[in-house]
């Protein structure tokens, strides 16, 4: 019933629209000013649009395009696809402003012309006043109509007399008025048809981009969904998702089984994500080194199946995420930063000095880091404290320290080993300590050596030797002090580097940093600083 109303309704738009064009056709055939023709071939265009809309409508209507159960015409105007009515406006509002146009345009750039009646006399005087030779048309009239006293009189035909009266037509340029009235009334009209037409691409473009929001959140909250029509009928998906107590069965059945079928990294239980968006989706998570290379060779599935105890057949979601290289974390080791107290340094090398009849392992690093009580006391020599000074890297206690000592020969301390660190340095260009203790003498200046060091600040720096055998002054917290028999070089340390292990190429240990200007930095050789110290080097 209801949709024979409706189909009643359009048929009754269209006929009544026939009959609108009926008469408008009449109207125009009829209509001799320029001005209702305008009107006419506007309104005649807007009602064919409207017309073709409504029979659209019914033949849409008639072969049922609509979904099964819907009321095609339940939300849009005419049963038309959303828009289609402020397209059917904009349209007319172009449509009108050409015709406009158009018309103006016509009316503003034809002359209009002026007709006259005139004797010789005056037609040579008009001639004078035109300051042309010329009139544009001049036709001498072969009878004249003279009235007297309402009684009309015809002179005789040419044949008889001399044309006494003549029909001048002069041509008159566009009124001004005219013009300006036009050209604000266009002026007008674009801006009209501008702000519709905006309007109306602007809310068109606004509703799909809201469309497409409502689907990223769709996707978001379901990124496993098909169905793209949030009010449309569900679409079938398979087996029900896994509940929690269903999924960690199948986890803990099939966990190594799933590791060694894809050749993952590592399995495990997690919420399935999208990019760094978590969705509320208990999963399967595989991790990988590369997905691409991953799915190209052991094809996953986004969800796998799975017959619980209690019969009933579930979906398991999947998730593929990349992930780097699983390693045991690092040790610490020469070339970390370092703190003990409030000071923070570089772990310089790994030594061993005999402590209590053993040998122990030790980290070297500069006196004023280790000891910086010491240091601000003036008392250049390392005081057993309690409780013991702790030497932490990354926040892991690796030490106590046990001696320092700060001369113009020396500036280093040790702190006994109590964790677990590595030996090697951390850099990827040299391998060391090896191959015990690097000199530097005057054919490293000539060949312009190049030393490399590992500062927890600066990270990996290199740079030329510059200068050996240096005796300088050495500012730190507003103090000085004077070290001799350092190496210069091209600046390859920071502040916080102090400690930084020195090597050479060849992966021999040439000494620690010290200090550093804007432009060089300051080593203390390895030897002097083993020899002062009383401990050796450990090497890899």
């Amino acid at each position: 019933m209801k949709n024979n109303a409706l189909r009643s309704k359009i048929f009754t738009l269209i006929g009544l629209f026939l009959v609108l064009l009926i008469i408008l056709t009449i109207w125009g055939i009829t209509e001799p000013d320029d001005g209702g023709k305008l009107v006419f071939w506007f309104l005649l265009a807007l009602v064919i649009t409207i017309l073709t809309l409504c029979i659209i409508t019914a033949v849409f209507h008639i072969l049922h395009t609509h979904k099964e159960g819907e009321d095609p015409h339940a939300e849009f105007a005419l049963g038309l696809p959303a828009g289609s009515v402020r397209a059917l406006i904009a349209l007319s509002l172009l449509t009108g402003f050409i015709c406009v146009s158009a018309y103006l345009y016509n009316s503003i750039s034809k002359p209009s012309v002026v007709t006259s009646y005139v004797d010789q006399t005056a037609l040579l005087q008009l001639k004078e006043v035109l300051k042309v030779d010329t009139i544009d048309a001049v036709y001498a009239i072969d009878t004249v109509l003279v009235v007297e006293d309402s009684v009309t009189t015809r002179l005789p035909t040419r044949e008889m007399v001399t044309p006494v009266m003549y029909k001048v037509e002069h041509s008159v340029g566009p009124n001004e008025a005219a013009k300006d009235f036009a050209l604000q009334l266009l002026t007008i009209l674009g801006g009209l048809v501008t702000a519709v037409s905006s309007f109306y691409f602007g809310a068109k473009t606004t509703q799909q981009s809201l469309d497409k929001v409502d689907k990223i959140v769709r996707q978001t909250n379901d990124p496993d969904s098909n169905n793209d029509d949030p009010d449309g009928p569900p679409v079938d998906d398979g087996p029900p998702p896994a509940p929690p107590e269903v999924l960690a069965e199948f986890y803990q059945a099939n966990a190594g089984m799933l590791k060694k079928k894809y050749g993952a990294l590592a399995v495990g239980l997690g919420k399935k994500e999208t990019g760094d968006i978590a969705h509320q989706k208990d999963c399967v998570v595989f991790m990988v080194e590369s997905k691409k290379d991953f799915n190209s060779s052991q094809k996953i599935d986004d969800h796998l199946t799975y017959e619980a105890g209690d019969g009933v057949t579930y979906k398991i979601h999947t998730d593929v995420r990349e992930e780097e290289e699983i390693r045991v974390a690092a040790l610490p080791q020469p070339g970390d930063s370092l703190t003990v107290g409030n000071v923070s340094g570089t772990f310089g090398l790994v030594v061993e000095k005999e402590i209590g009849g053993a040998m122990k392992d030790c980290v070297l690093s500069c006196f004023h880091v280790m000891c910086d009580p010491e240091f601000d006391s003036d008392d250049h020599t390392f005081k057993p404290s309690m409780p013991p000074r702790e030497v932490s890297v990354g926040g892991t206690v690796i030490g106590e320290v046990i001696s320092g000592k700060l001369t113009p020969l020396v500036d280093g301390a040790l702190a006994v080993i109590t964790g677990t660190v590595n030996t090697q340095i951390d850099h990827n260009v040299i391998v060391a300590p090896k191959g015990g203790v690097r000199v530097i003498d005057k054919e490293e200046i000539d060949s312009a050596e190049v030393l490399y060091c590992s500062g927890g600040a600066s990270n990996k720096q290199s740079g030329n030797v510059k200068a050996y055998k240096v005796n300088a002054t050495i500012h730190h917290k507003n103090k000085t002090f004077d070290l001799q028999n350092l190496v210069v070089t091209q600046k390859l340390s920071d502040q916080g580097d102090s400690g930084a292990p020195v090597v050479a190429k060849d992966g021999r240990i040439v000494g620690i940093v010290v200090a550093n200007s804007k432009t060089k930095s300051y080593i203390q050789p390895i030897k002097e600083l083993l020899r002062q110290l009383e401990c050796k080097l450990k090497l890899i």
